[in-house]
């Protein structure tokens, strides 16, 4: 859909920029910009807006544990989601997972502002657009402002009262911190590696070793060091073929949904690395067989 509307998806480098481009997609293929669940149906339809709240370095409450709801931050960033429903630029994903995963076969939205998760979910939802999309760190609320930020996100936890706490720390940094791990749950579920030796673990395709580290602990409460982005733009740069074998009248994979009802417990864990804001990433769908997606540099 950026190719078709003649949009760089590198150059959004703010949200105000988004919203540019997003009129430019819809006036010249008559597709949305993204979708949200306008009438909050499902418990974390607040997603997209405490993205814009993560950007702005704020939170739905202040390390005092004061509700900051009507915050400055908090105007801003509904402000923003207003201006792009104004411009008709915001589908409805009422019903949740299911919206979801019809809106991404008949393609009614150019951008999907989810986890970096969600591209495994991508390539086994409309696998015969393999090669048609990209992947990049979300804009920023503000010029030269951040672009981390972490949201719905997935937690481990030690039982306190655990007589296997010191096996279960064991588990969690075999899984976590060891660049074999790391690159076994890249090819897995398309989930970039959170440690920085996981861009350089062997086998990793090299567009991920080409992409720079995101920035830590910019925009989170609290000043969170080590983290990095775990919520990404997956873009559709081209649109879905006319025709075909029929894969987008077909209801939404049963099982897949990492952390949904069906496959309760399986959503996979940990932050991601991206690429810095202008840059746009080729998903590994794009590479050749055995070969890494190069990144693209907007």
């Amino acid at each position: 859909m950026f190719e078709q509307a003649g949009v760089d998806p590198g150059a959004l480098d703010t949200w105000d920029d988004a919203i540019e481009a997003g009129k430019k997609i819809k006036a010249r293929t008559g597709k949305y910009l993204l979708g949200i669940d306008k009438p909050a149906s499902q418990a974390d339809a607040a997603n997209f807006f405490q993205l814009l709240l993560q950007l702005q370095g704020a939170f739905y409450f202040n390390l005092e544990g004061a509700i900051t709801l009507d915050s400055p931050e908090a105007v801003k960033a509904m402000t923003v989601i207003k201006r792009m429903n104004d411009a008709g630029l915001v589908s409805d994903l009422a019903g949740g997972w299911t919206a979801l995963m019809s809106s991404i076969k008949q393609g009614t939205a150019a951008v999907l502002p989810w986890p970096t998760w969600f591209g495994g979910v991508i390539e086994e939802t409309v696998p015969e657009e393999a090669g048609k999309w990209a992947v990049r760190l979300p804009p920023a609320m503000r010029r030269g402002g951040s672009t981390a930020a972490t949201v719905n996100s997935t937690h481990l936890a030690i039982n306190g009262s655990s007589t296997q706490q010191a096996a279960a720390w064991t588990f969690i940094e075999y899984v976590l911190t060891r660049p074999e791990s790391q690159v076994a749950i890249y090819r897995g579920k398309g989930i970039a590696p959170r440690p920085a030796q996981g861009l350089r673990g062997p086998g990793l395709p090299h567009h991920l070793a080409l992409l720079p580290r995101a920035a830590q602990g910019r925009g989170l409460p609290g000043g969170a060091q080590g983290a990095l982005t775990g919520l990404q733009l997956h873009l559709r740069l081209r649109p879905r073929p006319q025709g075909g074998d029929g894969r987008a009248d077909q209801g939404p994979a049963q099982g897949r949904r990492p952390g949904g009802r069906a496959a309760q417990g399986r959503r996979p864990a940990g932050p991601a690395v991206g690429a810095q804001a202008g840059q746009v990433s080729r998903t590994r769908e794009a590479a050749a067989p055995g070969e890494g997606a190069a990144a693209v540099v907007g």
